[in-house]
């Protein structure tokens, strides 16, 4: 377990990975702000639990593959936080994960979390086949902040979102709704390495 106890005001990181090849399974990530930093290398975070309200899953450079987790939201905010700054191979690739919320929840929490902002102007995140329970605002995406959107060239794409925290959204232009044949090109392989065979637990996926 990877657990930051500072809570709300500042970052506040859990775990800070800069590895390649890393596989990271079964493992809690507990914080508030900028609880998971995917920052570089290739990952991939298997059924596990991940908490957290601002930015909390973020990084530059990182390529992670997250399958199978539970997502806890603890407070108004960004589940994501994608800061790739160039159209390189980066990515955060989800699939088949729950976004919950989490027990002990600030109040004021409903309407009031998003899948992601864009730390960087070519922020690329994409979300299949996730159930969402937690209270999203309508909109389920964000800017980075008004008069600094970073929109322009972001792809925040989703597949197959399901659950209440979902119903009725209303995606602003710059979300991505992927078709069937669309979504099947963002897996584990594109996000890590067609060789993550090589290296990730089969017993996890």
């Amino acid at each position: 377990m990877y657990n930051n106890t500072y809570g709300p005001g500042t970052q506040a990181v859990a775990l800070s990975q800069y590895g390649s090849r890393v596989g990271l399974y079964a493992c809690g990530f507990y914080g508030y702000q900028d609880t998971l930093y995917a920052n570089e290398g290739t990952q991939v975070y298997l059924k596990g639990y991940i908490q957290g309200a601002t930015d909390f899953i973020f990084g530059r450079r990182g390529s992670a593959f997250f399958g199978g987790n539970t997502i806890g939201i603890s407070g108004p905010g960004w589940v994501t936080a994608s800061g790739r700054e160039s159209n390189d191979a980066g990515s955060y690739v989800f699939d088949n994960n729950k976004i919950v919320l989490a027990f002990g929840a600030a109040s004021g929490t409903d309407g009031k979390v998003y899948f992601g902002r864009p730390w960087g102007a070519y922020a690329k995140v994409i979300f299949k086949n996730t159930v969402v329970t937690a209270p999203f605002n309508k909109a389920l995406w964000s800017v980075w902040n008004s008069g600094d959107e970073r929109t322009s060239n972001v792809l925040f794409a989703e597949y197959n979102s399901s659950g209440s925290g979902v119903s009725g959204a209303s995606r602003p232009g710059f979300a991505t709704v992927l078709t069937a044949s669309q979504a099947a090109a963002y897996s584990i392989s594109s996000a890590v390495g067609s060789d993550y065979a090589s290296w990730v637990d089969a017993s996890y996926l």
